[in-house]
């Protein structure tokens, strides 16, 4: 076993250099520099482990045999996984932002980035990302209310009367 290799990665490397031994020639050498290399840089390396990582426990234990899953189903997968990183990253559980983020450096098999099904879509006339143009609130206004304020009746409840949900059921077409 080379020098500075120990404990898991050793459990690891150790068949793949018997295997390099066995076959003689240059191969126990190029072995040896191989499992030096990939052990120090998976050390030093970190960023990209993890997010191989991620993508591994979402592929083998969280999405498996399903197309979609809701943020929070997914964060209580990865969160519940014992011997995962994720129910204690960096002091806390993992959250739906740092998820986002951690995603966000990855693109689908298309070349497109991986995004959130909420983002607001790209403007092509501009290039700009344009939110969508928010609802028209419409403020009623019953009658008898003073300037700016809204009275509401002691029966409003937020819900059309009878005769108002009545007068809508017969003005639509069967």
């Amino acid at each position: 076993m080379p020098d500075g290799i120990t404990d898991r990665p050793a459990d690891v490397w150790e068949p793949l250099l018997a295997v390099a031994d066995v076959a003689g020639g240059d191969w126990p050498r190029r072995a040896c520099e191989a499992c030096v290399t990939l052990v120090k840089a998976s050390q030093t390396n970190d960023k990209g482990s993890i997010g191989v990582r991620l993508l591994t426990d979402l592929r083998d234990h969280v999405l498996i045999g399903i197309d979609r899953l809701p943020t929070v189903a997914i964060l209580d997968r990865l969160n519940a996984l014992d011997d995962a990183p994720w129910a204690d990253f960096n002091g806390r559980p993992l959250d739906s932002r740092r998820l986002s983020q951690m995603l966000g450096e990855y693109v689908t098999a298309d070349g497109t980035p991986v995004a959130s099904r909420n983002t607001p879509p790209i403007c092509t006339t501009h290039g700009s990302a344009t939110a969508p143009r928010p609802r028209k609130v419409r403020y009623l206004r019953y009658p008898g209310a003073r300037s700016g304020t809204a009275r509401r009746s002691k029966t409003h409840r937020g819900t059309p009367s009878r005769d108002a949900r009545a007068s809508r059921t017969a003005s639509r077409p069967l």
